[in-house]
């Protein structure tokens, strides 16, 4: 079974929410079908349990959680009616998954631990629950599950045996 789902499924025994919460979201980051949608059914569960009626995280994240700018942001990263084309978006994820964070630039050393390091599984995965919720209009949507779509599809097995295509 995947391990976010394990993790995941432990979490919400104990009924730790937020924890639950973030490793259902990137469980839907594995490339079955089967454990996606099982993940979605569970987030789903934990938002009618929180209350939330809408499609965003059921505030189980505090604001404090949230950086000032996050790395994608950093990067560039815009989607929907005034975003950038598509090819840049996906050289932008590139080297988000690729580059090493500045701590310099304002990036905390909590959000640099969280993000992993370049190249590795941890930093895919981060990249795979930015971009699966983040809300907004459905053209921002619709462009972030395609960038989402094609992160997994392009760099999912590079990632797992630890191989760059750079």
């Amino acid at each position: 079974m995947n391990e976010h789902i394990k993790k995941g499924e432990e979490a919400f025994a104990r009924k730790d929410l937020k924890t639950a919460y973030d490793e259902f979201i990137l469980a839907k980051c594995d490339s079955s079908t089967f454990i996606r949608s099982l993940a979605e059914r569970r987030l789903t569960e934990i938002k009618n349990l929180t209350g939330s009626k809408t499609s965003k995280s059921p505030k189980i994240q505090t604001e404090r959680d949230r950086p000032e700018i996050g790395w994608l942001s950093y990067l560039g990263y815009h989607v929907g009616e005034k975003g950038i084309p598509k090819n840049e978006r996906r050289d932008i994820l590139k080297k988000a998954l690729y580059l090493k964070i500045p701590r310099g630039a304002g990036f905390s050393k909590e959000q640099v631990e969280r993000w992993g390091t370049a190249g590795s599984q941890k930093r895919f995965e981060q990249l795979c629950f930015r971009l699966s919720t983040l809300g907004g209009k459905e053209e921002a949507v619709n462009d972030r599950t395609g960038d989402l779509l094609w992160l997994r599809s392009k760099f999912s097995k590079e990632v797992i045996n630890g191989n760059s295509p750079q």
